[in-house]
């Protein structure tokens, strides 16, 4: 199934998702939207502040905060999501390329960036 399109609703549930994460002592450094075209899925690209060693205890954990305050508050699903270290080359290249510019809805199209090529993205948060 080719999922190309990024529709509205997906990306108000993962603003909400990142409000959500910030709110509840998982403050998010860098969020966006990724195209994978050998999927050909999108996949939403989370880096938090605090670094885990271990992202299995980091999914465990948020599901079971989702658990406890009984979501339906429109989020988005936890297997669409891939937390990342700040570290990883898309979030540092995405970083030094929009430092000190306004990124937060940025649509990037086939882009070229230090040490990653682009073909969509979705930016809703970088680091300052």
């Amino acid at each position: 199934m080719v999922e190309r399109i990024l529709v509205s609703a997906e990306i108000e549930e993962a603003k909400r998702l990142v409000a959500f994460l910030d709110a509840n002592g998982f403050p998010v450094r860098a969020a966006l939207w990724l195209y994978e075209s050998d999927a050909e899925r999108w996949r939403f690209i989370v880096s938090l502040a605090d670094q885990r060693e271990n992202v299995y205890s980091l999914y465990y954990d948020i599901a079971k905060l989702f658990n406890a305050k009984g979501l339906d508050q429109g989020l988005l699903e936890l297997d669409r999501v891939s937390f990342v270290d700040a570290d990883r080359s898309i979030i540092r290249s995405l970083s030094q390329s929009y430092k000190g510019r306004r990124s937060e809805g940025q649509h990037i199209f086939s882009t070229r960036l230090p040490d990653v090529y682009v073909e969509e993205a979705l930016i809703l948060r970088l680091p300052a």
